[in-house]
């Protein structure tokens, strides 16, 4: 049986559980539902990329809910980041995007990889995000 579960981080607590009976319906919508009474409290929620998209990241900012993860090809980052090829990014080399609300990050370690971040607070203290 597949379960959706919401751990804390640091404990492992599971706060909230839905099982999966094969019903379709959104991820997102599935996400929204795990946050539950957590909404509205600011909490930070780390997801990896089967979960996540940009616009899940916009959606769940309007219940104070900030999100930060990896994120699959496709999922509503910039198209300067989803048409980035190998040559075009070195090893070592990163290029961010932000809109107003959220910053995808790629970067290239050995393999082409992408990360959303929703909160921008090192962005307002004057450091810089990534390179190019």
């Amino acid at each position: 049986m597949k379960s959706y579960i919401l751990c804390d981080s640091e404990t492992g607590y599971c706060y909230n559980m839905r099982p999966y009976c094969g019903e379709p319906g959104a991820l997102g919508d599935t996400v929204v539902a795990l946050i539950d009474q957590l909404a509205g409290h600011g909490y930070k929620l780390y997801m990896d990329n089967l979960y996540n998209s940009v616009g899940l990241s916009e959606e769940l900012l309007k219940f104070k809910t900030h999100t930060c993860g990896t994120l699959r090809k496709g999922r509503g980052e910039p198209d300067v980041i989803e048409n980035l090829t190998k040559s075009e990014l070195k090893v070592g080399e990163t290029m961010a995007r932000y809109n107003e609300r959220v910053m995808v990050l790629a970067w290239r370690d050995f393999h082409h990889a992408q990360r959303y971040k929703r909160d921008h607070s090192h962005l307002a203290k004057g450091r810089a995000a990534a390179s190019g």
